[in-house]
């Protein structure tokens, strides 16, 4: 039980920090800005923060979500890509342990959170950040499987089913002789991304979930 709980708080405490790093990926990538070449600063009032201010997740709390300088408020979003983050870290050494798929699933894990918050934030997709996600999956399929024909045939029919998908869904030409789309390129890219992590078989449930999802929010 204690080595559980020490597992716990180093892990929660390893992920929230990567989390807070992942935030400047948000914040920065919409605006060409690299997170590497300057020192995290407010958006609002452009002021360098200090140590105090970048306690992951708690310096949001305690400042109730508002910059100490100016009093902007900050987005919640940055928030939860700290809990996020440290939730996958956590659970993720809790079911697999510390090995190679533990390392490739906090890795994918923090870019899954980051492409998210990306989206929520102003509503793309980074293909970047999803080509990485994918290229991780392929590593990581390949090494359960000792081959890399599981993450290629994933890729495949997660690709592929989308496109299909999408075709049948196509509805007539409306009155004004103009036709709906479907974000087609989203729906492949991510089909592909979720069949390089979870093989053909596992891709079965997520094709089952976005279908659901597809038809539920149309």
């Amino acid at each position: 039980m204690a080595e559980i709980l020490i597992t716990l708080i180093w892990t929660i405490a390893l992920g929230v920090s990567v989390g807070n790093y992942a935030t400047s990926f948000v914040y920065r990538m919409p605006k060409g800005e690299s997170p590497f070449t300057k020192h995290p600063y407010c958006g609002g009032c452009g002021t360098m923060l200090q140590v105090k201010d970048l306690y992951p997740a708690v310096s949001w709390l305690l400042l109730r979500g508002k910059c100490r300088y100016c009093s902007m408020e900050i987005p919640s979003v940055y928030f939860w890509t700290e809990v996020f983050t440290a939730v996958i870290f956590a659970l993720g050494a809790l079911s697999l342990g510390f090995n190679q798929s533990y390392v490739l699933l906090i890795i994918g894990g923090t870019c899954v959170v980051t492409l998210w918050a990306l989206e929520y934030r102003v509503k793309q997709i980074f293909y970047s950040v999803l080509i990485l996600i994918a290229a991780i999956g392929v590593i990581n399929r390949t090494l359960l499987d000792g081959s890399i024909y599981p993450a290629a045939y994933g890729i495949l029919w997660g690709a592929g089913i989308p496109m299909i998908w999408w075709r049948l869904r196509q509805p007539k030409d409306n009155l004004n002789g103009e036709k709906e789309r479907i974000a087609l390129p989203h729906s492949v890219a991510l089909g592909a991304t979720a069949g390089a992590w979870f093989g053909s078989f596992g891709l079965a449930v997520f094709v089952v979930v976005w279908v659901m999802l597809s038809l539920l929010y149309k």
